[in-house]
């Protein structure tokens, strides 16, 4: 059983949760917090940025191939092209690592084993595979 203390009219929010032990009147103190915030998103950004940076690159990549199908240099397009989706399977990948990094930051072990999971900053795409990940380590 845990016993939250969400802020009410009268009280301030405390980062913490009592939860109980045993059944008995054994109480542990359990620290509910997380980062939030500038906090996260320094993290998002910081871990997402190389991602960020080959999407630029790909969006140009395929600007140009474009261009150059347009033109009528049609070798070159698919060259570009190819290019730009190159980038665009290594832009994907770097989303995925930076996934697996955030989820595991904001879901310790001990969070996973009380049923509770964060997917603050996941991408609605990564979303069920971590959710279902998770739900199958829960006893």
């Amino acid at each position: 059983m845990v016993h939250s203390t969400a802020p009410t009219a009268t009280s301030k929010f405390k980062p913490y949760s009592y939860e109980m032990d045993s059944g008995v009147s054994d109480y542990k103190l359990i620290k509910a917090w997380v980062e939030s915030g500038d906090c996260v998103a320094h993290t998002y950004s910081s871990l997402r940025e190389d991602a960020r940076v080959l999407a630029i690159n790909r969006n140009k990549m395929l600007e140009a191939a474009t261009n150059a199908f347009l033109c009528g240099k049609k070798d070159i397009a698919r060259n570009l092209s190819r290019q730009g989706q190159l980038l665009n399977i290594q832009m994907k990948q770097l989303h995925v690592e930076a996934a697996k990094t955030i989820f595991s930051k904001r879901n310790p072990e001990s969070l996973i084993r009380r049923g509770q999971v964060r997917t603050h900053s996941l991408l609605t795409r990564l979303l069920p595979h971590y959710l279902l990940l998770t739900l199958s380590t829960i006893d």
